[in-house]
Order: C-alpha cells, then sequence, then structure tokens
C-alpha cells in the first residue's frame, strides 16, 4: 500500500509541476495551452487525494498523515531533481509510476486476506 501511495504521491506531483508554464516550456520547449494546464492540475490534485486516501487507509488517519507527509516529500525532492537535471524524462516517470501504482494495489487486493 506504501508503495502505491509513493507512486500516486509521485505522479501527482509531476502533474502539477507540467501545469506550470516554466516546467511545461523546459520539458516540452512550448507553452502549456489552458486546456492542458487544468486538465493536468486537476489530475494532480486526485492523484494527491488518492494518495491521501490510500494512506488513511493503510496506516489508519493519524499515522496516515505523518507517512504521507514523508512520502510527499520524497517524492517532490525527486520530482525537483528530475526537472532540474533531466527534465526530458519527467513525463515517463510520471507514466511509470501510475503503473507501478496500479500493479502494486492490484497485488494488494490479490492477496488480501478476508477476515473469518
Amino acid at each position: 500500500m506504501t508503495a502505491s501511495a509513493f507512486a500516486l504521491c509521485y505522479a501527482g506531483l509531476v502533474l502539477l509541476s507540467l501545469g506550470q508554464a516554466r516546467q511545461h516550456r523546459r520539458v516540452y520547449g512550448s507553452d502549456v495551452d489552458r486546456r492542458r494546464r487544468t486538465w493536468s492540475l486537476r489530475t494532480g490534485w486526485t492523484l494527491l487525494a488518492a494518495s491521501a486516501w490510500i494512506s488513511a487507509a493503510a496506516w489508519g488517519p493519524g499515522t496516515g498523515a505523518v507517512v504521507l507527509l514523508g512520502l510527499a516529500t520524497f517524492a517532490a525532492v525527486a520530482v525537483a531533481l528530475l526537472l532540474t537535471y533531466a527534465p526530458r524524462v519527467v513525463p515517463w516517470t510520471g507514466a511509470a509510476a501510475v503503473g507501478v501504482a496500479v500493479t502494486a494495489g492490484a497485488v494488494v487486493w490479490a492477496t488480501w486476506e478476508s477476515a473469518p
């Protein structure tokens, strides 16, 4: 569950960063249009909310909030470093993070033992 929460948090932060004109221009070489910017920001916040929900479900609301802050900090540092040193890789790693989140969620769901 933590891997899924981290991957969703990372993907959400990637989308939030690509919603900014400066970062979008740095990655793609062109300005972001209004529709793509709105979609990117909304989807990024949705992925962050999903990450918060998964953390709260896995760890409980109190500990889940602390775990989420740690995961968000680690993901933000990773996104910032990639935007600085390898900006063209950022969209691909964000897409891979969504794949990791779905795979990790499927594995947890498939191996979940139901209570008697």
